[in-house]
C-alpha cells in the first residue's frame, strides 16, 4: 500500500473494505483533490484471484471515496472493472499528487520488454476525468536488467489535445548486437482532435490502452525515426 497512509493505513482499508466486501486492496492512497483540502481516498480493488492457483487472474476496479465529515467517507466514482494478471509480473499502483490522482500498471512481458501505463484524473467540479495518459516501454536483455535509457512511448494530453512520441537511448550499432551508440533523446509532438472527456465510470485500463494503441499507433523507432502508422 502507498506510505503516504502512514499510521491511518487500517482505518482507510476499512472505509474500502466496508463500501466493498469481499475485495481484496490492491493499492490505497490518500489526499487531496480539490481547492477545499477535503480528504479523498483512492484504491484499486480486485475480485476473483485465487492464491492458490499458480497464476490467478483477477478483475481490477479502481474506486475514489471522498471524507463528507470527520472519519465518514461516499463512494464518488469507480471505474469499470478489467482483468488483471495478478501473478504475471504485473504491478498495480495509485497515488494522489497535486490534485490529480494517478492509476499505475507495470507489465513484465517475456524477457526482454516491460512496459508502464500512468492514468491520470482530475476534478472539472463536476466529475473526476482522465485528462492524461503516459505510456513508457523499456527495452533490456533480461526482465531483471532493464536499461532505463532504452525507452519509448507516448505522452497524451486529452486538455490541450497534444501527443507526444518519444524515444531515449542509443541507435543499435548493428542488427546482431545489443550495443548502442551514446544516448540521444527525440520526440514529435501532433495535434489530435479532442473527444468528450472519459469519466472515471467509463474508464478501464485494459479499454483505454487499446483504444491509444490504434489512435495513437505511430512510434519513434530504433533508429531515431518518427513512423506514422496513418
Amino acid at each position: 500500500m502507498n506510505s503516504a497512509i502512514s499510521n491511518n493505513e487500517d482505518f482507510v482499508a476499512k472505509q474500502v473494505v466496508e463500501k466493498y466486501p469481499n475485495s481484496k486492496i490492491e493499492a490505497l492512497a490518500t489526499g487531496s483533490l480539490d481547492e477545499s483540502g477535503i480528504g479523498f481516498i483512492g484504491a484499486l480493488i480486485k475480485k476473483g484471484a485465487d492464491e492458490d492457483v499458480p497464476e490467478p487472474d483477477a478483475d481490477l476496479t479502481f474506486v475514489l471515496l471522498k471524507e463528507v465529515s470527520p472519519k465518514k467517507y461516499v463512494v464518488v466514482a469507480n471505474s469499470k472493472s478489467w482483468q488483471y494478471y495478478s501473478r504475471r509480473n504485473n504491478e498495480s499502483e495509485i497515488h494522489i499528487d497535486n490534485k490529480s490522482v494517478f492509476v499505475t500498471e507495470t507489465n513484465h512481458s517475456g524477457c526482454c520488454w516491460r512496459g508502464v501505463s500512468k492514468f491520470q484524473f482530475k476534478n472539472n467540479g463536476k466529475d473526476f476525468y482522465l485528462v492524461g495518459v503516459e505510456q513508457v516501454n523499456y527495452s533490456s536483455y533480461t526482465i531483471h536488467n532493464v536499461n532505463e535509457n532504452h525507452k519509448f512511448g507516448r505522452s497524451i494530453n486529452y486538455l490541450t489535445g497534444v501527443v507526444k512520441y518519444w524515444r531515449a537511448g542509443g541507435v543499435p550499432i548493428n542488427n546482431d548486437s545489443f550495443d548502442f551508440t551514446q544516448n540521444k533523446y527525440l520526440e514529435k509532438q501532433l495535434k489530435f482532435k479532442k473527444a468528450p472527456m472519459i469519466r472515471i465510470a467509463s474508464f478501464s485500463a485494459a479499454s483505454i490502452n487499446d483504444s491509444i494503441n490504434k489512435q495513437f499507433c505511430g512510434e519513434v523507432d530504433e533508429s531515431f525515426k518518427y513512423l506514422s502508422c496513418k
